[in-house]
């Protein structure tokens, strides 16, 4: 029943407790909710309207999307991934990446043409580098309402897990692309991270460590400003030789061995102003020219991940008009993989003839999902589909009940008289993927099952 109360009252009533308690600490956030958060209320209220039991259809999607961030598959930077989703299962998709500091992930999802139904992109923090992981998952991130698009500057270095999760009913091909991006401007013009010939980190005289990278360019090539910001000093020392240190985004950035400075003291720049020219002065007068680049945020970071971009991600490779329909493996022993690639865990060695649905596609991966439920990876040679019967059988005088999932507890569709003639589509554990019409697909037992009320084998009656 909806309550006859207006909201601005129950609303007041709920400020008044709150007063009364001596703390505004228990008031709920006034922040706005995330598109995802939104999206959610918004399923609990209409089962609420529509009197659902228990709210189920809410229950199920936020379950849905949890158990997508404790289960998240591994892969690496960039990526891309197709997934069909079925109208008639609730379903998200997560991935763990190791993410680093400076970096700008890119995640963008392809949402199928004929298909209304939006896709919610969330990024989430596991664990900082070093550190234990999380009790629940940060989220840092999110794509924005009405967007397929999440982009985020990495502020910490760790591991993290972005979610993709369309609405309810959304049916289809979604197809997401995973890059990261540069978050500079390189500093040395006409020139990119191919030409860094030292790191952040490489042992220096004295027991020192690289607090930069270097850049090599000709002499008098331009150093420019990484971001809009202003000059915060200009000067020399017996290291760095001609130096100019600017701030910008938060940070501050340090160019050092210069031939010459081209700003000042207090000026304002904009990203990819000149600020000097590369060259050898300071400690660097016996190596070529080049430019030490330096980040400074409470101490020195690696800019190396400031300032270099992935590759477009490889495509899919395989035939995504299989995702979301039966496959069987066609080898001895197929690998059941946890994620796309020869060097993740096995997770079972799936004999000839099991099936399994076809839910994604990496490169020449499937992601397939066993009828007992578990997730993992098939290497798509391995596997055919399902149109072409492996046999035909007939039922014996047993009789078989026709199943919706193989095992001994399922549903019972329908029963499948003596004499009837079914095609064998595949196999899992005891049971037989059976069509016993053009129309029909179901589990049915390989071997006869026992009538309860017959007596044991060699009883007398």
């Amino acid at each position: 029943m909806r309550p006859n109360v207006p909201y601005a009252l129950l609303l007041a009533a709920l400020l008044l407790w709150t007063l009364a308690c001596g703390s505004f600490d228990r008031l709920p956030s006034l922040r706005p909710a995330s598109p995802y958060d939104a999206y959610a209320r918004s399923l609990t209220e209409t089962a609420a309207l529509s009197k659902a039991a228990g709210n189920s259809i809410a229950g199920d999607w936020v379950s849905a999307g949890e158990l997508a961030i404790d289960q998240p598959v591994d892969f690496d930077l960039p990526f891309q991934e197709a997934m069909f989703f079925d109208p008639r299962r609730v379903k998200a998709v997560a991935y763990r990446l190791e993410l680093r500091r400076g970096q700008t992930l890119v995640g963008e999802v392809e949402v199928p043409e004929d298909n209304g139904a939006p896709c919610f992109l969330d990024l989430f923090l596991v664990a900082e580098s070093g550190e234990t992981p999380r009790d629940k998952p940060k989220r840092v991130a999110q794509a924005g309402k009405g967007s397929t698009e999440l982009t985020h500057r990495v502020r910490r270095s760790g591991t993290y897990v972005l979610r993709m999760q369309p609405a309810m009913a959304a049916r289809g091909l979604y197809t997401l692309d995973v890059v990261y991006q540069a978050s500079l401007t390189f500093p040395v013009a006409g020139h990119d991270p191919r030409a860094v010939a030292s790191v952040f980190g490489d042992p220096r005289s004295g027991g020192r460590s690289h607090h930069g990278i270097d850049i090599f360019a000709p002499r008098g090539t331009a150093a420019v400003a990484a971001t809009n910001g202003r000059v915060t000093r200009v000067g020399s020392n017996r290291l760095g030789g001609n130096v100019v240190w600017m701030r910008g985004d938060g940070v501050s950035f340090y160019y050092a061995h210069l031939e010459a400075q081209s700003v000042s003291t207090g000026q304002a720049v904009k990203a990819g102003d000149t600020v000097g020219r590369v060259g050898n002065s300071g400690n660097a007068a016996t190596t070529p020219p080049h430019l030490h680049f330096g980040i400074y945020d409470g101490g020195a970071v690696d800019p190396l991940p400031y300032l270099s971009a992935s590759s477009a991600p490889s495509p899919v490779e395989v035939d995504t008009d299989r995702l979301g329909g039966w496959a069987r493996i066609r080898g001895n022993q197929v690998n059941f993989r946890q994620g796309p690639s020869t060097q993740t865990a096995v997770l079972d060695k799936l004999p000839r003839s099991t099936v399994a649905r076809l839910q994604g596609a990496h490169r020449g991966w499937y992601r397939a999902e066993l009828p007992d439920g578990r997730e993992g990876y098939l290497f798509a040679s391995l596997t055919e589909g399902t149109d072409k019967p492996l046999r035909r059988l007939t039922i014996d005088r047993h009789g078989r009940p026709l199943q919706y999932l193989p095992e001994p507890s399922a549903t019972i569709a329908a029963n499948l008289p003596p004499g009837h003639k079914v095609e064998v589509l595949g196999s899992f554990g005891d049971y037989l993927l059976v069509r016993p019409d053009e129309e029909t697909v179901g589990w049915m037992p390989e071997q006869p099952v026992a009538d309860p009320a017959a007596p044991a084998s060699g009883a007398v009656p």
